[in-house]
């Protein structure tokens, strides 16, 4: 656990995306790194870890898929709120079985911003979102307040799946939030759409692709 979480130390916008919010009016910002297995060989090690895709194998079957890797850095005292949403308008798929693993580099609490989701959410299927390039859902209906903190220690895991409501709070701590998301599918399961294509897309996690074995007759 220790050696990965060294790994982040000081790398929080490189090759990062900030994302204002505007709901609070803080000119805050999340810095992210896409694909981090491409950074470190340790990352790789990470995501292939037996403990997680046997954790994801029990909810979407044997053969566990990457879709893509994520680090997120929510810095203190300024780290911006992400307003609730579904994962799915980003990359649609036909049998709704991606899911994302946040695995926690750092504890994180409401204080320091950790996620928060609407239980059972995922059982309502896509909702519409904002047609304003967002895909955040109508703030009115699905404030932060309705969600459900989820609190963790350092190196927990919290699996949800793509259809499940979730956001972030504010970091108005002294204590940056760093978390290591993975997003993971069956390799059946078919996107409806050309989205967020990222390199190494596509490798298995766990089991095969039954849709690249070749047959011998």
């Amino acid at each position: 656990k220790g050696d990965w979480r060294k790994q982040m130390l000081g790398k929080p916008g490189n090759g990062g995306t900030a994302s204002n919010e505007d709901v609070t009016a803080l000119a805050a910002a999340v810095s992210s790194i896409h694909n981090v297995q491409y950074h470190a060989a340790l990352f790789m090690q990470v995501i292939m870890d037996e403990r997680l895709t046997g954790a994801v194998a029990q909810l979407i079957g044997e053969n566990v898929q990457l879709h893509h890797t994520k680090y997120h850095v929510k810095p203190p005292a300024v780290g911006a709120p992400f307003p609730m949403h579904q994962d799915y308008p980003y990359f649609p798929h036909e049998g709704h079985t991606m899911l994302a693993a946040a695995i926690h580099i750092d504890a994180a609490d409401v204080a320091n911003g950790c996620l928060c989701i609407v239980p059972a959410s995922h059982k309502q299927g896509p909702l519409p979102h904002q047609n304003d390039g967002s895909h955040y859902l109508p703030l009115e209906q699905w404030p932060l307040e309705r969600a459900v903190p989820c609190e963790a220690g350092e190196g927990d895991v919290l699996i949800f799946n793509y259809l499940t409501v979730h956001g972030s709070y504010v970091n108005h701590s002294q204590r940056p939030r760093r978390l290591l998301l993975v997003q993971m599918r069956s390799p059946t399961d078919r996107p409806t759409a050309k989205e967020h294509l990222s390199p190494g897309q596509g490798t298995m996690l766990r089991g095969v692709n039954p849709r690249g074995l070749i047959t011998w007759d």
